[in-house]
């Protein structure tokens, strides 16, 4: 063997240096080098390291955050850690003899018991025991939750000799995950509890299978947006502030406010009386709603929707009580809004019915239920056939066929309008082809886009949406994209922006419906269109009616100076056609030329129809 000095071992160490170099070298050797030592450096190692075992052990018994606790092998303590001491309030003397379960809750107790009752596994000494949160009795009585670790130290002939419990205080842990919980529950805006606190709310007031007196009330805003679009946006937060603090005048001490989202708030009344109290709690917020807001512009008149459910008259937890007053608050915003509508029976049973049939549309839409009908647009000088509206059908296994009108805003309720009208969309560009083969390469098909599609539909949607106008412009397919006027209301950037990328894919915008929307004449001046349909109840009282002519022509005149084509809807008699076309109108279409047909209907039709002239009438 080397002498000990460098590791080459051909230069002998400075004086005074030998011990430490020693114990450098032995620090470093492993367990079979050291067991080769002679016996004085063995026992120096062990020795060394005897005291560096007890000093660390002492360190963490004064100092460690951690709780710990050594008992003998029926679970008395022999001795704590000061952060046990800390932690509970006992003094390690008071503790000295006391067995551990007698510290916890009953059923943590018995736990501990069992865990330490069961015999080590072959070679198990060291292993952990039981692992489990707990809860501590403190001297002053009070629960304080911990989690706890149980292991072994060592055993003979299957029973332990001792074993050291790890105690965890996990009230600052708990706290935060409190604090945290309920930063969570609280909105930002108006300082009311959110969705998820009121839900929460509700669901301790009424466990699952319990019972209990509360109603809930949903209260929706119903002219916000207009407010923001006027006002701005900070206007409109203003706005929201100022409603929770009226609504909040409403309530009673153990009421609870809540903002549900957006434009959306709820008052949980609790009470025997609860279900009594929601009339009059009614009329308090019509009252506080109809008093002007005050914004930095001037005031503002707002309305507002509310529907209201009680239990256990209308509902029997927490669950079917929201259901319940969201059904009531969707009749009353159907209803055209500012209305209260309670919750009953029959609001239940439609609400049944809606979620049937959305399952229903779900599978139909799987295994190929929808219909594609074509109404032809005529020339109504020549009466030749020019382009065709396609209109979706739903052919249902129980109720037959249904019309657009019942399940196309069912559709944009459960999220499958991108479905539907990417559906609708595929199924025409397939049908293009034929179309113009059989009425000539002119030949246009509409296909009617649903505002949900152009404002909340998914970017992957939209996208192949884009994609499918593209590929049938490039194969020569003229198609229109027809949106109602209505959802011109209140346009957004994000609904313009994706009608001009719509438009630069190659497809052309009808106006649907107009005059009977809501849309104000400012938007023409930086948008267009290619078509404007004019809607088929200004033609119901024509030729007869002056008023109803004078419409039609003052319709058909803007739309000649926006450079834009007239199509008139709902012509029935051959005398509105002879009207339209007295007054300059080129396209029309209705029951007098036919009614929707299935694509070898159209394709079966003659190439001009009669469009009738002065005194004709009657449907075709």
């Amino acid at each position: 063997m080397a002498p000990l000095g460098d590791e080459n071992g051909d230069r002998a160490p400075r004086p005074g240096s030998r011990f430490r170099l020693i114990c450098q070298k032995v620090a470093l050797w492993p367990e079979k080098a050291l067991r080769r030592l002679p016996d004085p450096l063995r026992r120096m190692r062990e020795g060394a390291e005897t005291r560096q075992a007890r000093e660390l052990l002492a360190a963490l018994f004064a100092q460690g955050a951690e709780g710990i606790v050594l008992c003998d092998e029926a679970g008395r303590i022999r001795t704590v850690s000061a952060a046990v001491e800390r932690d509970t309030g006992f003094a390690a003397e008071e503790l000295g003899g006391r067995t551990l379960a007698s510290l916890l809750a009953p059923e943590d107790g018995e736990a501990l018991v069992a865990a330490l009752a069961q015999p080590a596994p072959e070679g198990g000494a060291g292993r952990v025991r039981m692992t489990r949160d707990v809860t501590l009795k403190r001297r002053n009585g009070a629960g304080l939750p911990a989690h706890m670790v149980v292991k072994a130290l060592r055993g003979e002939a299957g029973r332990p000799v001792r074993f050291v419990v790890l105690l965890r205080n996990l009230s600052s842990h708990r706290r935060a995950v409190e604090e945290i919980r309920r930063s969570s529950e609280v909105d930002s805006l108006t300082g009311l509890p959110n969705r998820p606190g009121m839900i929460r709310h509700v669901a301790a007031r009424l466990p699952e299978g319990g019972a209990g007196d509360l109603a809930l009330i949903l209260v929706d805003v119903d002219d916000l947006k207009q407010v923001n679009d006027r006002y701005g946006h900070d206007a409109g937060d203003a706005v929201l502030r100022q409603f929770a603090r009226r609504l909040e005048a409403c309530l009673e001490a153990e009421d609870f406010p809540a903002r549900q989202a957006g434009d959306e708030f709820a008052l949980v009344l609790a009470g025997p009386d609860a279900g009594a109290r929601v009339r009059a709690v009614t009329e308090r917020l019509r009252h506080q709603v109809a008093r002007p807001f005050v914004v930095e512009g001037g005031l503002v008149h707002l309305r507002a929707s509310i529907g209201s459910a009680a239990c256990p008259e209308d509902a029997e937890d927490a669950s079917a009580l929201i259901a319940a007053a969201d059904q009531a608050l969707f009749v009353a915003k159907q209803g055209g809004g500012n209305r209260a509508v309670g919750y009953t029976e029959q609001i239940g049973s439609r609400a049944r019915e809606r979620l049937r049939l959305l399952d229903d549309l779900q599978r139909g839409l799987e295994v190929g239920e929808l219909r594609l009908l074509y109404q032809p647009v005529v020339d109504l000088s020549s009466g030749g056939i020019v382009k065709a509206e396609a209109l979706v059908r739903w052919q249902h296994p129980e109720l037959g066929l249904l019309g657009s009108d019942r399940f196309v805003p069912l559709a944009e309720e459960g999220r499958m309008i991108d479905a539907v009208g990417g559906w609708v969309l595929r199924q025409c560009c397939a049908d293009l082809p034929g179309l113009r083969a059989r009425f000539g390469p002119g030949f246009q098909a509409s296909v009617n886009i649903s505002p949900k599609q152009l404002s909340g539909g998914a970017e992957a949607h939209f996208a192949l949406l884009c994609s499918q106008v593209d590929q049938a412009a490039a194969a020569g397919a003229g198609l229109i994209l027809e949106i109602t006027e209505s959802a011109l209301l209140d346009p957004t950037p994000a609904m313009v922006a994706r009608l001009d990328a719509l438009r630069q894919a190659g497809a052309q915008i009808a106006l649907d419906d107009f005059g009977a929307g809501h849309t104000s004449l400012r938007y023409y001046l930086t948008h267009d269109f290619e078509f404007l349909k004019i809607d088929r109840a200004f033609l119901r009282e024509a030729p007869g009616n002056g008023r109803a002519v004078a419409i039609c022509e003052t319709i058909l005149g803007f739309a000649n100076r926006l450079g834009a084509t007239a199509i008139a809807e709902g012509i029935e008699t051959g005398a509105q056609a002879q009207m339209l076309r007295e007054a300059g109108c080129r396209l029309g279409q209705g029951y007098l030329f036919s009614h929707p047909l299935p694509l070898a209907g159209l394709l079966d039709l003659p190439d001009r129809l009669p469009v009738g002239g002065e005194g004709e009438g009657g449907r075709a």
